[in-house]
């Protein structure tokens, strides 16, 4: 649609030209302006089709092997094809080839953004603090309630649980504090990333 809408533009240009020539001949920036539209217009026609086609076989080998894999009941996944694209976007402003007077600083903050988005994704917090449980009481894995077989029959089936918890009083009471610093960390994390992901509409060249 936009390869017909820019040749409809160019003629329509052009013709518009034509007729401010032929009651002004020596109009010399009409010369140029038709000049110039036939250009483009030449390269609508010869040109763009190619880059399209180029452009469609490259995103095609790019957001294939994403596509492939990705499942729909997962936000996970959403979170991917979302990295995908921002990664795309910031090698774009990166590259300096843009018109855009700002593209590097475009570039960092989309790198920055991809950034904030990975650490909320994974958790990076939390992760960090179970990391730290487990360094600090090696022996006490779980800090949830687990259930263990509570009667077994003559079978040697179990007929019902019951849960448990091991932890001592010190061991929760660590495991709770820092949990909450913990998940307060995240949704700082979460609120930074919705901030400068709220500039995207800047992003564009």
């Amino acid at each position: 649609m936009a390869f017909f809408r820019e040749i409809y533009f160019e003629v329509k240009w052009m013709f518009e030209e034509v007729v401010i020539l032929c009651k002004h001949p020596s109009r010399k920036a009409s010369w140029t302006d038709l000049k110039y539209h036939w250009s483009k217009l030449m390269s609508v026609l010869f040109f763009h089709p190619w880059y399209c086609l180029k452009r469609g076989i490259r995103n095609l080998c790019i957001w294939f092997p994403l596509i492939w894999r990705n499942d729909c009941w997962d936000y996970f996944q959403l979170m991917e094809l979302i990295d995908k694209q921002l990664k795309e976007m910031e090698d774009f402003w990166k590259k300096g080839d843009t018109m855009s007077v700002g593209a590097y600083h475009y570039g960092k903050r989309i790198a920055w953004t991809r950034k904030l988005m990975k650490m909320w994704r994974d958790e990076y917090y939390v992760m960090q603090h179970y990391d730290e449980y487990t360094t600090r009481y090696p022996k006490q894995r779980n800090m949830f309630d687990k259930s263990v077989p509570s009667t077994i029959d003559e079978y040697g089936i179990v007929t019902s649980y019951r849960l448990v918890n091991d932890s001592t009083e010190e061991q929760t009471q660590w495991y709770r504090e820092t949990s909450e610093i913990a998940r307060k960390k995240d949704e700082k994390v979460y609120k930074l990333w919705l901030k400068n992901f709220g500039r995207v509409r800047e992003w564009w060249d």
